[in-house]
């Protein structure tokens, strides 16, 4: 079985390329997913090659919560796992820390991956995420201005594709609109 590449994400891939116009793609809460789905979302089981093993965490060594699947073409996803065993004891914000991982699978043959026992390796909800792009420099003008144009809340937002994190920013896990309400 081929071992899947572990990758930095769109956002390593975006800085080496030019910015041709002020586009930012913008994740967006699209409603309840299927958990199984071979779809941009949070949460559920991760579409992968069959045997897959689960990834552990290098600081704890417990099993990774499946964060979510971006499906980046027609013939690759990517799959986002933090370590949510003991909250920042692993930390799971930096990238080269061992707390995370992003895998990137080939499509065709995926198949549901087996999740391993554990009550940190799934979010309590699945949810779609669409990807848009708005024509405004930067995550803060694009979400105001998709609010604006669509009438749907910016709590709707759920992050942006590449950037920067911002100095001050809390590091959390993505959740679902639905979510963020209650």
């Amino acid at each position: 079985m081929p071992r899947p590449r572990s990758v930095t994400g769109p956002a390593s891939l975006r800085c080496r390329l030019p910015r041709l116009s002020a586009t930012t793609d913008l994740l967006i809460y699209s409603g309840p997913a299927v958990a199984e789905a071979e779809v941009t979302r949070t949460g559920g089981v991760p579409s992968a090659p069959a045997g897959f093993g689960w990834p552990r965490c290098a600081a704890c060594g417990g099993p990774v919560e499946f964060v979510a699947q971006v499906v980046l073409d027609a013939s690759a996803i990517l799959s986002i796992f933090l370590c949510q065993n003991d909250p920042g004891l692993c930390d799971e914000w930096d990238p080269v820390s061992g707390g995370n991982r992003a895998l990137l699978f080939r499509r065709g043959d995926l198949v549901p991956a087996l999740v391993p026992d554990g009550d940190e390796t799934q979010l309590a909800e699945v949810c779609g995420i669409e990807v848009r792009p708005v024509d405004a420099d930067g995550y803060e003008e694009a979400r105001g201005k998709w609010s604006a144009e669509t009438g749907r809340s910016e709590a709707e937002v759920l992050g942006v594709v590449g950037g920067a994190r911002r100095r001050g920013c809390r590091t959390t896990r993505p959740r679902c609109a639905r979510s963020a309400r209650r």
